[in-house]
């Protein structure tokens, strides 16, 4: 049986499994060591964290903790549901922009065009 685990346990645990990876493949750097000692000192205060604590800037591990909630054998179905909702109204939303944009340029262009008539 699958048990839930708390923030704590579930970052620690994918940082275990991440530095485990990239040791293997030789690729643990001391930049990810920090990110590492970084993610688990936001998460161990528990809660989300603000905005500019929360900040990690690799990609490595970003990536993995990322893939760890979404990826094919994510921890999280409604993650990747509710992500692809959004990513879903977003790429909708700039379409419409886009389309908006381009019948900007049309009438412009036919602004242009009467103008040069006239």
């Amino acid at each position: 049986m699958l048990l839930p685990l708390t923030g704590q346990q579930y970052s620690k645990k994918v940082t275990e499994n991440c530095v485990a990876a990239w040791k293997a493949a030789d690729v643990y750097t001391g930049e990810e060591e920090a990110a590492i000692i970084k993610l688990l000192e936001i998460l161990e205060l528990g809660g989300v964290p603000a905005a500019e604590s929360g900040v990690i800037e690799n990609k490595k591990l970003t990536n993995a903790v990322l893939e760890s909630i979404i990826g094919e054998k994510g921890v999280s179905p409604a993650a990747k549901q509710s992500l692809a909702k959004r990513i879903s109204e977003f790429l909708n939303k700039k379409e419409e922009e886009e389309e908006e944009k381009e019948e900007i340029l049309v009438l412009e262009k036919g602004k242009l065009e009467q103008v040069e008539v006239a």
